[in-house]
Parts: C-alpha cells; sequence; structure tokens
C-alpha cells in the first residue's frame, strides 16, 4: 500500500484549502507515477492541479479533528479508484494509507453490469438457511415474483415436489462440499402456478457459507426434446408396422408364386412346340425374378427390424452369376439387346460366403 505524510495548508480564516506532501514511499511514488524528490516539499495543487476539493476538506478534518477518515473514492486527475484510510499524526498533520483498487472496482462494475443486463437468471444464495440474498432482474421477470418475494421466502419452497429430494440431496452432497454443481436441473414455479425448467450452475464459498449460482430456463428446449422423443417413438413404430406388412405381404404372395412356378415346371415337361418351350421359359424366369424380388423385399423388412443375418456356405460364383444374368435376359431381349455373363477362369470358382446377399448386389 502506498503511505504519505502531510501537512494541512488552511487560509486565513482557518479552513483547509492545500495540504504539503512531506514523506511518501515508494509504493505511493508508483500509484502517483512520481518520484520523492519531485512530491516532498510540493502541495498536492502544485502537482495535481485538478484535485476535487472534497479530497481536501476530508483530509483537513483529520488534521485538525483528530478523527480517522475511511473513504473509496475516484481521483479524477490520476483516474483512478484508491481506498484510503487517514489519521491524524501531529497537529496541523495527517497521514494516509491508501490501495489503488481501480481493477477491483472495474471488475465490481462489469460484474454489475452483466448481473442486471444477463437475461440468464443469477443469485446469491446462503447455503444453511436456503434463501437467496441477491437476485438479478431475470430472476423476476421469469419466475414473476418481486425481487422483496423472492428474497424473503425459502427457494425449497418454490422447487417442485418430485425434484425437492435430489436438489436438497445435490445441495448437502455437492454445494455443502464446496464442489461446483454444472447442468444441475429442476423446477421452479412461477408466481401463475406453472413450474419452469432451469439448468443450474453454481460455485459455491463454504467458508462463507454462500453461494453463487446461474440458471437458465430451458423449458422450451425440454418440450422441443419430448417432442423428438415423440416423433422418434412415431417414426419407428411406423417402421416395424411396415417391415411386419412387407414381410407380410412377401409371404403371402410368394405362396401363390411357389404355386405358378410349380405348374409351369410340369408344363415344360410336357410335350410342346419350340414357341411354346421359350414362353413356357420366359415365364419360369419372369416367375423366378418376382420370387427374388420378394426375397429382396423381405430382407428390406428384415434389416428394419434388426432381424436381418448373413450366412456363411459354400456357393458356386459361376452359377450365382449366371442365375442374375437370366434374371435379366426377357428385359434385354425386350429391348433387342444382348445379355452376357462372363466369370474370369482366373476367379476361385467355389467360395464360402451368401451366394443370395451377393446376387442382390
Amino acid at each position: 500500500d502506498g503511505f504519505a505524510v502531510h501537512e494541512i495548508i488552511r487560509d486565513e480564516q482557518g479552513r483547509p484549502v492545500d495540504y504539503r506532501y512531506l514523506a511518501v514511499n515508494p509504493a505511493f511514488e508508483a500509484m502517483v507515477g512520481m518520484r520523492a524528490e519531485q512530491i516532498i516539499g510540493k502541495t498536492v495543487l502544485e502537482l495535481l492541479p485538478g484535485t476535487e476539493p472534497e479530497w481536501i476538506e476530508g483530509f483537513g478534518k483529520v488534521a485538525l479533528t483528530g478523527e480517522p477518515f475511511h473513504t473509496e473514492r475516484f481521483s479524477r486527475e490520476l483516474n483512478k479508484w484508491f481506498k484510503v484510510t487517514a489519521f491524524r499524526s501531529a497537529p496541523d498533520q495527517f497521514a494516509c494509507i491508501c490501495a489503488d483498487v481501480t481493477d477491483e472496482r472495474q471488475a465490481l462494475e462489469d460484474f454489475q453490469r452483466i448481473f442486471e443486463l444477463s437475461l440468464d437468471m443469477i443469485c446469491l444464495a446462503d447455503i444453511e438457511s436456503a434463501t437467496f440474498l441477491r437476485v438479478n432482474p431475470a430472476f423476476t421477470k421469469i419466475l414473476g415474483y418481486s425481487e422483496r418475494e423472492l428474497l424473503e421466502l425459502p427457494y425449497t419452497t418454490l422447487i417442485h415436489p418430485e425434484d425437492l429430494e435430489q436438489t436438497t440431496a445435490m445441495i448437502e452432497g455437492t454445494v455443502k462440499q464446496g464442489k461446483r454443481v454444472v447442468n444441475f436441473e429442476n423446477r421452479f414455479r412461477r408466481q401463475s402456478g406453472e413450474y419452469r425448467w432451469l439448468n443450474w450452475v453454481a460455485h459455491p464459498l463454504p467458508d462463507e457459507g454462500i453461494y453463487f449460482a446461474i440458471a437458465r430456463d430451458v423449458t422450451e428446449w425440454k418440450q422441443h426434446e419430448r417432442e423428438l422423443v415423440h416423433a422418434k417413438e412415431m417414426a419407428e413404430a411406423a417402421s416395424t408396422a411396415k417391415s411386419e406388412f412387407l414381410a407380410n405381404m412377401s409371404h403371402e404372395i410368394r405362396t401363390p408364386l411357389s404355386g405358378i412356378l410349380g405348374m409351369l415346371e410340369i408344363m415344360r415337361t410336357t410335350r410342346l412346340d419350340n414357341d411354346q418351350k421359350e414362353f413356357i421359359n420366359n415365364a419360369i424366369l419372369s416367375s423366378q425374378r418376382l420370387a427374388k424380388l420378394l426375397s429382396d423385399i423381405l430382407d428390406i423388412s428384415r434389416v428394419e427390424a434388426k432381424r436381418f443375418m448373413i450366412v456363411s456356405e459354400p456357393f458356386d460364383l459361376t452359377v450365382a452369376v449366371r442365375q442374375v444374368c437370366e434374371l435379366f435376359l426377357p428385359s434385354a431381349r425386350e429391348k433387342g439387346l444382348g445379355l452376357r455373363c462372363r466369370v474370369d477362369p482366373a476367379i476361385q470358382r467355389w467360395l464360402l460366403g451368401d451366394s443370395a446377399r451377393l446376387q442382390q448386389f
């Protein structure tokens, strides 16, 4: 802290009009930005001509009456805030101890500005009595109570009954232990009777028996969250119903299709001319294509129902490729196209896997 000794200068009526520096310490030199040899012997109005009269009046009263002087004031001349304690050191003299509190004052003003303007709810609360010591305007706006009502009520009376037990446990197990609280949620009752969901962050000072807390109203977010969950459940239910429908339909169609294929196979064994044989073969290939399509649809429903399985068994790659090619031959012929499939002899013919799934690709 800075320290200086002064003597009061009075006018003809005995009123303090200035004071002279008699001694200063290095900390005082740093505060005023001058060396001791520049200060000692000079008056305050010589060094700092813009010094406010209340400084001279206050220090003069100390020197003349012996009554100590404690203040926190702003010096426009130095553009700083000082916390000062002054006492009489000798007749018409006074000594003062001063500290530069500009940074602390600025931080306090910044906090006050945030406290007043924040859209989030900010409070200072007593840990033991469960009461608010101070609340910001957002608190009164969101909950609908006056500041006085909030300070008089134990905040536990505002908590939803279903949330009271876990809130009490959080205070006992976290706040009273000096641990920070992050993302704790509970419901507070508004003056209108409705409850609002609040998300809390708190910083306790257990030695002082208080904690600072910030709450954000997340009621609309919680409602949106519930709507999303409901929409997800509805979508899953619709997907399950669709999968069940596809599975049922594929089975229902497969039964008569199997009968058709069986009858076509029987017809192929009868005496037929060349055109009839081609018609029968095309009908069989088309039926096989439809059966394959039904299998694919059934596989989609199995995937969505999470019942899809891949088998691992030996299969002939050449046969699998030829079967796929045969499925598309009728379509190719209708368009006047030729369709040929060739498997490189260098590729291993017999493989281990799921030929049906490979054919789907």
